[in-house]
C-alpha cells in the first residue's frame, strides 16, 4: 500500500502527519528538536509543489509519501482518488489523506514569515504549528485503513 499525506508545502503538517504514521513521533508533546529533526520537514522549495517526496516505509511494507498541493488539496485529493479508483477498481492500494484541515494559523504565518526571508521568526512560528496541529494530526492518522 501506499500512502499520500499533502498540505499546502508539503513540508509540514504532512510531514507531521507521515512520521506519526511511521512511529517516528510517538506523542503528542514534542519539542523544536524532535520537528525539525524530521526529514524534509521546512525544506520548501514551491516548484516541486505536486511532486511526491518518499518519507519511509513501515514495518508492514507500506510506503509513505508527503506531497505539496498549494491551496488545492481537496481537489486534489478528489481527483487522486478518482485516477487511482479507474487504475485500480478501488482506491485500497493507495491512500491520499488531505492534512490541510489540520493547519494552524502558526503555520500559515511561518509560511509568510518564511517568504520574507525571516528564518528564525518562521521556525518558531512552525514548531508553535506543529505543537496545535499533532494532536488533530494525530487523530487523522489513526483513521488510516492498514
Amino acid at each position: 500500500m501506499k500512502v499520500f499525506f499533502i498540505c499546502r508545502s508539503g513540508r509540514h503538517t504532512s510531514v507531521i502527519a507521515a512520521f506519526l504514521y511511521l512511529g517516528r513521533l510517538t506523542g503528542t508533546k514534542v519539542n523544536i528538536e524532535e520537528i525539525f529533526s524530521l526529514p524534509g520537514f521546512d525544506e520548501i522549495d514551491f516548484r516541486e509543489t505536486g511532486r511526491p517526496f518518499f518519507a519511509g516505509a513501515n514495518s508492514s511494507g507500506t510506503e509513505v509519501y508527503t506531497m505539496g498541493a498549494l491551496s488545492y488539496g481537496n481537489m486534489l485529493k478528489r481527483a487522486a482518488d478518482e485516477v487511482i479508483k479507474l487504475l485500480n477498481g478501488n482506491n485500497t492500494k493507495w491512500q491520499v489523506i488531505d492534512t490541510s484541515s489540520c493547519v494552524s494559523r502558526w503555520t500559515v504565518w511561518g509560511l509568510r514569515a518564511k517568504r520574507l526571508h525571516l528564518g528564525v521568526l518562521a521556525k518558531v512560528l512552525f514548531f508553535l504549528g506543529a505543537r496545535k496541529e499533532i494532536i488533530r494530526l494525530a487523530g487523522v492518522v489513526r483513521t488510516i485503513d492498514n
